[in-house]
């Protein structure tokens, strides 16, 4: 057996071993003085196998697991043959890395890298140095953090508990819990802790409250005995996790005599593995918007045992006119924002479904999650010019669609007329019959365009309209608004702007080479919109069937400077002709625009 001498433990810290002469006279004195053979044999016990059964049919005997070996080494080994100790069934090594604030252990790096060349999974620890320091745990903590350099695949980070620095047991609580928080706050997992049960019972008051703050794992130092003894009441119930059981093992590979060996209670190292890692979500999974608006996804990173932070980003192409942005970013803790503006003008945003796929970096890792994103249509923009034409109790209005659909097809237009609510829908077309209108009430018809995301704001109301009786008999046929006078370019009359009280004719039918804008010679009336702009003097326009100076009724009433319209339904006169008077003091002139809505065919 190999003893060592150390204040409160069963681990010697640098510097503690004594000089070989007097070494070597206090062994040979300790051995022949105090142990019977006995009490040599049982110094470093060989472990039972844990024995473990399954169901099976029959009286079949249990089967036996041995349990998982393994070691703890630091620069006292010198160097380590680390294939050979892989030979020699090694599953795991705990190995020093950090002592107080500034000690390294001379061979951790040249250790780490052998145990993980060779595929044996490792664990680092810090051997304490409690004192009464300001921060003093919190700076031992940082140390040990930087210099194991942890990473996936490795064992727990483990805190080494052998000597008090003159703390009682309460301080000594504060200290060790200051040093676990520490260390978990950086590397996002809780540390286990080494001690044997005679520390923990006299110099930690025997505290149960760290393993219930979820230090769970208890590396146990106790030799010479067939089962560990497990302070704090069973480890608050968790029992032991490595047991390191003598102190005075031999393995091959390593030549300078004795070593620690450890047994871990299980089959399975992945519970007391370390593995940062993180994952990502966003919610909703999927949602929709109208172009130009603007949305978020809530995106939270799940993390595992990982700490650091975490940079987000969009990786997958994203429509024309978007824009994206998360706050905060980097992300250290677990939830950002992610804001979505698509674009309506001037640059479009295309509709349809975008699936941003959302990254996270950070630690090594790069992790994805997908969004789904439906971009609909804009709202339309409102209908132009919508012109009505006055029917029997009813009204014919058309209009020009509207200049910006949204970016989804027009799928109907809705008229209204005011007063009264009055409607009618149009799909493929861009015309409808308003009905149930009061003869002899003037009225004006708005016109809005509806398209996947919904109805657009309404046009500009038309120029008011006044029903009247239809033309017995007789059948009406609408037709694209045709232009048929405007005395501003001499459409129609040759002697330009009307001057008041002269008598002025123009053709109606057959004016177009185009069929559906003609006027057939059939006809017997017209509906239209008559428009005055321009005058120099108020008076009224009076459209007649046939041209006269003195006209006995009113089309249009007007101040200067109003353009006004109205819509009218008129018998033609002979040869398909209408006339025109403009009214009002000698020498005035106004500007005259006709246009020609729809006609009326006579019975058979």
């Amino acid at each position: 057996m190999l003893v060592r001498f150390a204040i409160g433990g069963p681990r010697s810290r640098p510097g503690s071993v004594w000089p070989a002469g007097i070494l070597s006279g206090i062994l040979l004195f300790a051995v022949a003085a105090s142990f019977t053979p006995a009490s040599v044999q049982s110094a470093s016990p060989i472990p039972a196998p844990i024995a473990t059964t399954r169901a099976s049919q029959g009286h079949v005997k249990a089967a036996l697991v041995a349990p998982l070996e393994g070691l703890d080494v630091s620069r006292w080994q010198a160097t380590i043959n680390w294939p050979l100790v892989k030979a020699a069934g090694k599953q795991f090594v705990v190995m020093k890395a950090t002592e107080g604030t500034g000690y390294v252990d001379p061979n951790y790096a040249i250790n780490r890298a052998g145990a993980m060349g060779v595929g044996i999974p490792m664990a680092a620890y810090h051997f304490a140095s409690p004192d009464t320091s300001a921060n003093e745990a919190v700076l031992e903590a940082d140390h040990y953090v930087a210099v194991a350099g942890l990473t996936a695949g490795n064992l727990l980070p483990a805190l080494d508990l052998e000597q008090t620095g003159g703390l009682t047991p309460a301080a000594l609580q504060v200290w060790v819990r200051s040093w676990l928080d520490e260390v978990t706050a950086k590397l996002g997992i809780h540390p286990m802790i080494y001690v044997s049960p005679n520390f923990w019972t006299s110099k930690m008051a025997n505290n149960t409250s760290i393993a219930l703050a979820g230090y769970k794992v208890l590396w146990i130092a106790n030799w010479g005995v067939t089962s560990p003894t497990v302070p704090a009441n069973n480890w608050s119930g968790n029992g032991y996790t490595f047991w390191q059981y003598t102190d005075c093992g031999h393995v091959a590979g390593i030549t300078t005599g004795c070593v620690d060996l450890d047994r871990y209670n299980g089959t399975d190292l992945t519970p007391v593995t370390y593995n940062p890692t993180f994952s990502l979500s966003a919610a909703p999974t999927s949602q929709s918007i109208m172009r130009g608006a603007t949305t978020t996804f809530a995106v939270t990173i799940s993390r595992s045992e990982f700490v650091p932070p975490v940079t987000l980003s969009l990786t997958s192409p994203m429509p024309s006119g978007t824009t994206s942005s998360f706050s905060p970013n980097p992300v250290i803790g677990t939830t950002s924002t992610l804001t979505i503006t698509t674009s309506n003008v001037p640059t479009v945003t295309p509709p349809g479904v975008v699936t941003p796929t959302i990254t996270g970096v950070g630690g090594g890792l790069t992790k994805t999650t997908l969004a789904n994103l439906t971009v609909l249509p804009a709202l339309p923009d409102a209908p132009i010019a919508p012109v009505a034409t006055p029917l029997d109790a009813s009204a014919f209005v058309t209009w020009t669609p509207p200049a910006n659909d949204g970016g989804g097809a027009i799928a109907s237009y809705s008229v209204t007329s005011a007063p009264g609510g009055k409607t009618c829908t149009a799909t493929g077309a861009v015309s409808c019959i308003v009905n149930g209108l009061a003869n002899g009430t003037a009225y004006t018809f708005t016109v809005t365009a509806r398209n996947a995301s919904g109805s657009g704001a309404a046009s500009g109301a038309s120029a008011a309209v006044t029903p009247v009786p239809s033309i017995p008999g007789a059948t009406y046929f609408g037709v694209t608004p045709n232009r048929l006078v405007d005395t501003r370019s001499r459409l129609g009359l040759t002697g330009g702007a009307l001057k008041a009280g002269a008598a002025n004719t123009f053709q109606v039918t057959n004016r177009s080479a185009n069929p559906a804008l003609k006027i057939p010679d059939t006809a017997i009336a017209v509906t239209g919109n008559l428009t005055v702009v321009g005058q120099t003097a108020p008076g009224y326009l009076a459209l007649t069937s046939v041209a006269t100076k003195t006209p006995t009724t009113s089309t249009i009433n007007f101040p200067v400077g109003d353009t006004r319209a109205n819509g009218v339904t008129i018998p033609l006169g002979a040869g398909g002709k209408l006339g025109i008077t403009f009214m009002a003091k000698a020498g005035s002139t106004a500007q005259v625009i006709f246009d020609v809505t729809g006609y009326f065919l006579g019975p058979g």
